[in-house]
């Protein structure tokens, strides 16, 4: 008997500020709203919870690919590279992989979404992680054991 995965099954993500990785961007056209004739770009991007001691799920959101910081997507380039592309063209492949914090509740339907104004950019480790003590050769003394 074949096994399929269940598309529909809705990602278990708490409605919380998370640290999010970007898995893959993808340009589509979609209705414009209010104008279901007339075709807009819109971006799907899937994004990965990264928060520490939360599920490891995955979730796709959409949105308009508006740069200006007001933007959803924009504010999100800024979260991460730290400044708005004012080149004519920009690239979305340079934010794969990268990761940037925000506020996510649930539309509806339950599913995931992303609430505007709430990207910042991702915190370093915890303190008191492994990943955020210096290594004794980084304070120029021995190891204390």
């Amino acid at each position: 008997m074949p096994v399929i995965a269940n598309t529909a099954m809705i990602p278990q993500v708490s409605a919380d500020f998370h640290v999010l990785e970007i898995e893959a961007i993808e340009v589509t056209e979609s209705p414009r709203f209010g104008e279901p004739e007339t075709l807009e770009p819109r971006l799907r991007v899937q994004l990965r919870v990264r928060t520490p001691e939360e599920v490891d799920e995955s979730f796709v959101v959409w949105m308009s690919p508006r740069l200006s910081e007001k933007a959803t997507f924009g504010a999100i380039v800024l979260a991460i590279l730290g400044k708005t592309p004012s080149e004519a063209t920009f690239n979305t492949d340079a934010l794969i992989g990268a990761r940037f914090r925000h506020m996510t509740s649930h539309n509806d339907r339950g599913w995931p979404k992303l609430i505007p104004g709430t990207a910042a950019p991702a915190k370093g480790p915890a303190k008191g992680t492994a990943a955020s003590k210096p290594r004794p050769t980084e304070l120029g003394t021995e190891a204390p054991f």
